[in-house]
């Protein structure tokens, strides 16, 4: 594209395709993040117990990636989808900040394709 300004007028050369229409800017090809599911099996736990992560809608048997963010540490594990796309993650939540929000973030790959969900859960003084 090019302007030139002569006096109080302002002309602009736009390179234009065979079709008589601008061409649209070509966007990067690369893969995009489908949505999975992920669930806790209490969204208030007590401190020391356990809870569940669920994750569905992810391809089967692929490596799924669970990361948890508490106050002050971040906590990863890994589990195998089934062959229907789902997996199960059992988190041990020690002595979590009572009332702070955890949010787990939850990855999965399958060649060039991502698979990205999350939730959280609130403990609970024991």
């Amino acid at each position: 594209m090019r302007s030139f300004v002569k006096g109080l007028i302002v002309a602009t050369i736009v390179a234009v395709g065979s079709t008589g229409l601008l061409a649209p800017a070509a966007e990067a090809a690369g893969p995009t993040t489908k949505k999975c599911t992920a669930t806790v099996s209490t969204s208030r736990p007590y401190q020391y117990s356990t809870l569940t992560v669920n994750v569905a809608n992810v391809p089967g048997s692929v490596t799924v990636t669970t990361s948890a963010k508490y106050k002050t540490t971040t906590t990863k594990h890994t589990a195998k989808s089934t062959s229907r796309g789902k997996a199960s993650v059992p988190y041990k939540i020690s002595r979590a900040t009572p009332n702070y929000k955890v949010v787990v973030s939850v990855t999965a790959n399958k060649g060039t394709q991502k698979y990205a969900c999350s939730t959280s859960f609130t403990p609970r003084k024991r």
